[in-house]
């Protein structure tokens, strides 16, 4: 489970409760080690740890690219009809 603010202010709330790393790390599905990194930063810092945002950014792509991607799916479908063609002719 990928953890969300609200997941990060339980687990605070649980350390504060005395909690056993291990029960909250079993519970939210994450290492032990995650538990206390997250408890360190807010006890540094005084506040709730800010995510960024998971994945990979997006890229822009320029008009040539996008012009060449088109191009080579077209491609592909028409080598795609062409195999089917030729796999029906061969067995029969």
């Amino acid at each position: 489970m990928k953890l969300d603010e609200k997941a990060i202010k339980w687990i605070i709330r649980e350390k504060k409760k005395g909690t056993p790393t291990k029960l909250i790390a079993k519970i939210e599905n994450i290492t032990p080690q995650r538990i206390n990194q997250i408890y360190k930063q807010y006890k540094e810092t005084g506040g709730i740890l800010k995510l960024k945002k998971p994945g990979r950014s997006k890229k822009e792509l320029s008009n040539n690219e996008i012009k060449a991607i088109k191009k080579h799916t077209k491609n592909i479908g028409a080598m795609q009809q062409f195999s089917k063609q030729f796999r029906k002719k061969a067995i029969t």
